[in-house]
């Protein structure tokens, strides 16, 4: 039914504006890097895309820096000024994803949607018990993860498994940039200059530890830049970065045998953390009062319990300096036009064909007797199997930040060879034990520098 109404108003779409709209994927061999963004460019400058009536891209707003380098993406708004085709055509864009998107105040890039925390650790939750280990989510329901005790946690955990297997499998970039988050560490910030800070002291103390694990073998770091690590599929490693794409890969994927779990990266060893041992209510984004009655229950269905045998309800992190980053989003670009409009259709109409062609609302009414927390929540059974997963990410879902250490060329590559990004530049302090403090803050200088995101700019 769905799909019938997409088209009747795909059809309502193109009828009020006299257009045809098309889709047509990426070519395969310029999906990232420097191809990615030449493509895009190259195909409006010389108008073989063009011809075919194509004024929006889709990408990943980690290209945002490139594409304004490279002069081919619009501006759709000033937030500064407050003016662009948002007030234009009455639009109001989630403000997590407006940052996201945006450059020194200017808004290039379009999502309907919202924004919600993205990153996490996931593990093989089945053997966890297998080895008669303490599950990570329950340790976070109790306020437990903390760096020294997920720290104890790898180190016994490495004594329970056999050769060829490990503890920690994971991307570097990632595993640094949640794990300095969740210590209250911005390693990116918009606010303060564009400036990044790869070499205070949490994020070269997190490179050290990394570099431990290696050393004693609890860490994997034979694979590539690749999202999901082999071993982890296989069952030879316990703890992988995670990520929605991530989650619902692994529960797509007919070689993972075992429940995949979720935890957060851990806490600052002094975070004081409320544990909510009663019923508790607490007011959601929308001003609404929600009440949790039934305490939380583990993956065995049995109700979790503090040291001291009370039962555990949730989470309260308002006192500590926990955070999760938001490094990036897909987002729908308009072209930018150097030589006329094309067809009569210039960024402007683009932008409003686009507004009308994703306005889901005016074709789907939705269920308004269902929340925002419950339609959240209901979203998590796509990827989640066990309640208290879903429940993991129900309580962090407040501790949102944008970190966009990603869009600062660690990852969009249009001017930088791949082995400046930021997975590289610490894999090679791990592997060859360089040191630490030195080359992050080469690569802090160096980053800021390229990309004029020096103080006072």
């Amino acid at each position: 039914i769905n799909q019938a109404l997409e088209q009747a108003h795909q059809k309502a779409v193109e009828t009020a504006y006299n257009v045809k709209i098309n889709y047509i994927e990426y070519a395969e061999e310029v999906a990232s890097g420097n191809e990615h963004v030449d493509y895009i460019k190259m195909g409006f400058v010389d108008k073989s895309l063009a011809k075919k009536n194509i004024f929006v891209f889709e990408t990943s707003s980690d290209y945002i820096t490139s594409l304004f380098h490279a002069s081919c993406i619009a501006r759709l708004y000033d937030l500064y000024l407050e003016n662009g085709y948002f007030s234009d055509y009455e639009y109001i864009q989630n403000g997590w994803i407006n940052e996201v998107v945006s450059n020194r105040g200017n808004i290039y890039g379009y999502n309907p949607g919202s924004v919600y925390p993205d990153s996490y650790l996931c593990y093989n939750a089945t053997k966890v018990k297998e080895l008669g280990l303490e599950d990570p989510s329950e340790m976070w329901f109790k306020g437990e993860w903390t760096w020294d005790n997920f720290d104890s946690w790898v180190k016994s955990t490495s004594e329970s498994l056999n050769s060829g297997e490990f503890v920690v499998d994971v991307r570097y970039a990632d595993f640094l940039i949640g794990a300095s988050a969740s210590q209250g560490a911005r390693i990116a910030n918009l606010t303060d200059y564009d400036r990044i800070y790869l070499n205070n002291n949490t994020p070269h103390l997190i490179v050290n530890n990394l570099k431990t694990y290696n050393e004693m073998g609890y860490l994997n770091n034979n694979r590539g830049l690749d999202d999901i690590s082999n071993l982890f599929i296989q069952g030879d490693s316990l703890l992988h970065n995670g990520s929605t794409s991530i989650l619902k890969a692994l529960n797509n994927n007919s070689d993972v045998n075992f429940e995949v779990g979720i935890v957060p990266y851990p806490l600052k060893n002094d975070s004081i953390v409320t544990v909510y041992t009663e019923a508790y209510t607490y007011v959601d984004s929308l001003g609404n009062t929600i009440s949790i009655n039934s305490p939380l229950k583990n993956r065995d269905g049995e109700v979790i319990k503090t040291s001291d045998g009370k039962d555990v309800y949730g989470i309260d992190l308002s006192n500590t300096k926990f955070y999760v980053p938001y490094t990036k989003v897909e987002f729908y670009g308009i072209m930018n036009y150097f030589h006329g409009n094309i067809n009569d259709v210039d960024p402007s109409i683009a932008f409003n064909i686009l507004n009308d062609l994703m306005d889901k609302n005016a074709m789907i009414k939705k269920d308004n007797s269902l929340s925002n927390e419950d339609l959240y929540r209901s979203s998590l059974n796509d990827f989640l199997v066990s309640s208290i997963d879903k429940e993991v990410v129900m309580s962090i879902k407040n501790n949102l930040y944008i970190d966009l250490i990603e869009r600062f060329s660690f990852n969009a590559t249009y001017y930088y060879a791949e082995e400046n990004s930021l997975d590289y530049i610490i894999d090679d302090l791990i592997t060859n034990n360089k040191d630490t403090y030195t080359i992050l803050k080469e690569t802090d200088d160096r980053y800021s520098q390229i990309n004029g995101f020096i103080e006072g700019y």
